[in-house]
């Protein structure tokens, strides 16, 4: 009786110690990634330097590891903590191909994480927000290999699943492509100023 006393005594008093560490796993992932960001805007966001790239990358992929500890500690009373890793790299994926600074390999790895993982379809939001991402780097051949299909195909996806930016861009997507057929035409029989077009793949340039 006793020994069963002790044991129940011993399972109760460790909830709480388990709960808490999971809290300040989540707690020291937020302010890493909360960091990460302030370093990206202090960079005037877009014109980092390699120093600071490489601290953002590093601040990401350890909060990616304390959000993955968190999950495997108390997975069933920490619902969001997948959530909360899958968007940060989301938006690791969004801040290393877009910017002056890139890691091409690093961005199709987390857009492959994000894309295969097991319960994605339970996050729609961020799987849109990767096909998104997509979308912009087969726009720009930033990344990818240039195709204004496959980007057309990237942002519907991500249209579809609620991504309302995505469903501006495959709007203007679908212009372009209109128009780069109208251009493509007149720079074959030799009109220059139609060559210089910007709404031709070589010649474009969107800010994301």
């Amino acid at each position: 009786m006793l020994k069963k006393l002790l044991i129940s005594t011993f399972l109760f008093a460790s909830i709480p110690v388990f709960a808490q560490t999971a809290d300040e796993l989540v707690n020291q992932a937020d302010n890493m990634v909360d960091k990460a960001e302030a370093i990206w805007e202090s960079n005037n966001s877009y014109m980092i330097d390699s120093d600071n790239f490489k601290e953002v990358i590093a601040l990401y992929e350890k909060a990616f590891t304390l959000y993955q500890r968190a999950n495997k500690q108390l997975h069933l009373n920490y619902p969001k903590v997948k959530e909360k890793e899958l968007s940060a790299k989301a938006r690791l994926y969004h801040l290393v191909w877009s910017g002056s600074a890139k890691n091409c390999s690093l961005a199709l790895s987390l857009r492959n994480e994000i894309i295969e993982e097991q319960d994605i379809n339970a996050y729609p939001h961020i799987k849109a927000a990767a096909l998104n991402e997509d979308g912009g780097r087969y726009y720009t051949g930033i990344c990818a290999r240039q195709d204004d299909y496959k980007s057309l195909e990237a942002y519907g996806e991500a249209c579809d699943l609620g991504h309302n930016q995505a469903c501006v861009w495959y709007n203007m997507t679908k212009n372009d492509i209109r128009n780069a057929e109208i251009y493509l035409e007149k720079c074959k029989r030799g009109d220059t100023f139609a060559c210089s077009s910007p709404f031709l793949p070589q010649n474009r340039y969107r800010v994301y």
